[in-house]
């Protein structure tokens, strides 16, 4: 039977083991629209609501709920005139999703012939099919953390090559960029407990993993053979990057290991080396940084929330996380120019990258590459290719002259649905009445 989840809070390891076949919707009451669990459920599809602190969930058992993802709302025993309602909504966008289905081997491009890369945010095995059926042209970040997260213990390096066969395979010859473990945070391991004051300001990414080279070797180990034989591009992703000592230090284990993988007989090519800017400090560096490294990824989330020191799991500041706040489209910009002035590809992995108004924008800025979850991709292929870059262009020079996150973000929607795109923008009005 079909089923809408309830749960006090939603995490990355429960979303691993869940039905996902029979999950129409998932309800919680702790966490945030950007927290990893939600990101999670986005990528399937399945509309969710967290922080859901004023709907009564522990006595939703057997009840008929309404999930409204797109505005966070739930109607628990809904009238017939909003269910009619939502049935409406849910007719037109499985229309809008065939007319979209029509695109999937359609390159991403631009009115004006301009090229830009729409590749996937991945964690979950079950994302693989429905991220090629969607016509992902590669993975912009696998989140390795998540095989960690479901076991009782750190899987051994043949465990992990497994699992990151399997992507590769899947994937082969696209590019697969695979971020180093990132744990720490708000991604605890049940077996590697960390006690901290300030988790989001501790231990966690490549902080953890260059204090532990036996699990960054084994990891990267594994990695590397898993493209053996393979025409993949393997990109090795490091999180949390904040000076360049870390990138200096990661470049040589990673050496060091894809030396004794070709040693142990294995027909594998020397991975491409990027880093992830989520710490503000490291746009300061950003052209020290392009210099050291083979590509580099902006991760929009973490960002987002050490720029604007907003928790974003907390339900009550959820409404301060704002991903086009104007300092966020400036450190933008300026991380795309440094980029391209040191000849270095960028590309940006976060939920910006997967809505209508942030991909229009990113483009705008130069961004070579959108990562973001599947279920969002085939829409923002469709906006792309209804828009030229000079219109990208010509909209990110009036969005940075404006001066809060509502503004802009109404100003790109408004100039979407005049171009005539406005299915590809949430515009239903919530109901008033239950």
């Amino acid at each position: 039977a079909e089923m809408v989840l309830v749960a006090e809070e939603l995490t990355a390891p429960m979303m691993a083991e869940l039905p996902i076949e029979r999950l129409r919707g998932i309800v919680s009451l702790k966490g945030s629209r950007n927290s990893h669990g939600a990101i999670l459920a986005d990528a399937l599809g399945i509309p969710t609501v967290m922080g859901a602190v004023n709907v009564p969930i522990y006595e939703l058992e057997n009840r008929t709920v309404v999930v409204d993802g797109h505005y966070g709302e739930v109607f628990v025993n809904p009238s017939s005139a909003v269910r009619d309602l939502y049935d409406g909504f849910q007719e037109e966008e499985e229309e809008f999703a065939r007319e979209l289905e029509t695109l999937r081997d359609q390159p991403s491009i631009t009115r004006d012939g301009h090229r830009i890369n729409l590749w996937v945010n991945i964690g979950l095995v079950s994302e693989i099919t429905r991220s090629l059926d969607r016509g992902a042209e590669g993975i912009g970040l696998f989140r390795t953390e998540v095989p960690f997260a479901v076991g009782d213990r750190f899987p051994t390096e043949e465990e992990q090559r497994v699992i990151y066969r399997e992507h590769m395979e899947a994937f082969d010859p696209r590019p697969v960029t695979k971020r180093t473990l990132d744990i720490g945070g708000d991604k605890p391991l049940s077996y590697f407990p960390i006690e901290e004051e300030n988790p989001f300001l501790g231990w966690r990414g490549i902080r953890i993993t260059l204090d532990h080279p036996e699990i960054f070797l084994a990891q990267v180990r594994a990695m590397i053979k898993a493209n053996d034989g393979l025409e993949c591009i393997l990109r090795i992703m490091l999180p949390m990057v904040s000076r360049l000592e870390q990138v200096e230090d990661a470049r040589a284990l990673i050496r060091r290991a894809y030396q004794e993988v070709r040693e142990e007989g294995h027909d594998v090519k020397e991975p491409l080396i990027g880093v992830m800017i989520e710490v503000p400090g490291a746009i300061y560096l950003i052209r020290e940084f392009a210099r050291a490294v083979d590509f580099v990824a902006v991760g929009s989330n973490d960002l987002t929330q050490y720029m604007l020191a907003v928790d974003r799991n907390n339900s009550r500041v959820a409404d301060l996380f704002e991903e086009v706040h104007p300092s966020m489209l400036h450190a933008l910009r300026e991380i795309a120019k440094a980029c391209h002035a040191e000849g270095k590809p960028v590309g940006i992995c976060g939920e910006l990258a997967g809505t209508p108004e942030g991909a229009v924008l990113c483009v705008g800025m130069g961004y070579d590459v959108l990562s973001m979850n599947a279920a969002n991709l085939p829409r923002v292929k469709w906006v792309i290719r209804h828009v030229s870059l000079l219109d990208c262009r010509r909209i990110l020079a009036r969005a940075l002259r404006m001066r809060s996150n509502s503004e802009i973000l109404n100003f790109v929607r408004d100039q979407l649905v005049g171009a005539g795109l406005d299915r590809a923008v949430p515009h239903h009005e919530v109901p008033i009445s239950f």
